[in-house]
């Protein structure tokens, strides 16, 4: 988990899109990267999200590229066939999670309870994805949570903004936060990949000066 966790907390933002034409694909991975966020999950919700992963593996093959709203084992398998280099899913399936583990896939799974939590760490799990983020608590919830499991770093996603993303990378149990507030969906609709890049940009500087905040 190290490398992949190192670079997400590099740029401390994480694109998380949902991909609804492949032949888009391409366009977008450059407008992020362009931006300074050379990163996406790409999510499973779409009958073309495995495509995109596809083109913007083949590409960008140094982009790093997850695979998310993965619910189950051949979500998984389809995911790498495609080139992913890691998967989330929205909650905590054990059995996923043990897949995953016997395959040597990372997996960041959603936990939203100090159970689900538990039993991640467990399992041996030290960076979960905080899902639905704003609806669980927020910062202030994190926070409340990273007293009995101080080893745990979180991804949080749901509800992310411009206006809370630096409250969340200032804290320090925050590896990164994910969203599409920088490439909403009426963005990739239109095809507006300048703006996206504009947005990457702002996007960055907040998590620069987050972490300096820290």
């Amino acid at each position: 988990m190290n490398s992949i966790e190192s670079y997400v907390e590099t740029y401390g933002v994480l694109p998380v899109i949902n991909i609804t034409d492949a032949n888009k694909a391409v366009l977008l991975a450059q407008a992020l990267t362009d931006g300074g966020l050379p990163l996406i999950e790409v999510t499973l919700r779409s009958d073309c999200s495995l495509e995109a992963i596809r083109r913007i593996k083949q590409a960008f093959p140094d982009m790093l590229v997850g695979a998310g709203t993965v619910v189950s084992e051949k979500s998984v398998d389809d995911a790498l066939s495609v080139g992913a280099d890691y998967v989330v899913s929205p909650g905590y399936d054990p059995e996923l999670v043990n897949y995953c583990k016997q395959k040597g896939v990372v997996i960041v799974p959603g936990c939203f309870t100090p159970s689900e939590i538990q039993i991640a760490v467990k399992n041996g799990l030290r960076i979960l994805k905080f899902f639905p983020a704003e609806l669980g608590g927020g910062v202030a919830a994190i926070k409340l949570l990273s007293g009995p499991f101080p080893d745990v770093r979180f991804l949080p996603t749901g509800g992310i903004t411009f206006e809370n993303l630096s409250a969340y990378l200032e804290n320090n149990k925050v590896i990164a936060c994910g969203g599409s507030f920088m490439a909403t969906a009426e963005m990739f609709r239109q095809g507006d990949f300048e703006g996206i890049t504009k947005l990457c940009i702002k996007a960055s500087e907040i998590a620069k000066n987050a972490r300096k905040a820290k």
